[in-house]
């Protein structure tokens, strides 16, 4: 098992297409000029607030029933040992686009509710892009080692209960990246992602 790697330099696009379906548009729909120019507007801004941050950490897994050995601890999850069950390495990962910009949506939504609702749109897509470059990172040591990498499952995803966020703190040390976890097992700043995905080997 490596020791925790903190990535502090992460350069996101700016996740245009997906923050319009997370405003409710389709595939085939775009906003007026208006509402295109405020989405504009807003996502200047929220790349001066955030502060994208990640963590992981390489581990020997052991899949059981029902659950994954991680460690000293038991992630619980049937689906979760069910998409590692070929791999004996993991990567857990965390990552956070900051508070700065969670205190601007809470802002916003008292003074300027229109305003809100699209920085926390841009500001969830953002922290999934974030998320999605360090999966990205993980997938290509990967493939140098010879394994390929599975798709990423975090807590709260069906039967893995939010609980296990306690097991990604004690693995990465989430303060490294001004990360807490609530009594509600909640992860502060609410931007923020934690994950695994495994190793499955491709060849000898």
């Amino acid at each position: 098992m490596t020791e925790p790697v903190l990535i502090s330099n992460f350069n996101l696009p700016f996740p245009y297409k997906d923050t319009l379906r997370r405003l409710g548009y389709s595939a085939s729909s775009e906003p007026d000029t208006k509402t295109t120019a405020l989405i504009k507007q807003i996502a200047d801004e929220a790349y001066i607030q955030i502060q994208p941050r990640g963590l992981y950490r390489i581990c020997t897994i052991k899949p059981e029933p029902g659950c994954i050995q991680i460690e000293n601890h038991n992630l619980k999850s049937i689906y979760l040992h069910n998409l590692l069950k070929n791999c004996n390495i993991a990567a857990v990962m965390a990552v956070t686009i900051g508070s700065a910009i969670c205190d601007q949506i809470s802002h916003y939504m008292i003074s300027e509710p229109s305003k809100g609702v699209v920085l926390d749109a841009i500001a969830s897509e953002l922290a999934d892009t974030a998320m999605e470059k360090l999966h990205s990172i993980i997938s290509s040591m990967g493939l140098q080692k010879g394994y390929r990498t599975t798709i990423r499952y975090s807590p709260g995803y069906k039967d893995f209960s939010l609980k296990e966020q306690a097991v990604f703190d004690d693995l990465l040390n989430l303060k490294r990246i001004g990360l807490e976890i609530t009594s509600s097992c909640i992860l502060k700043p609410e931007k923020s992602i934690t994950a695994i995905a495994g190793w499955e080997k491709i060849y000898e």
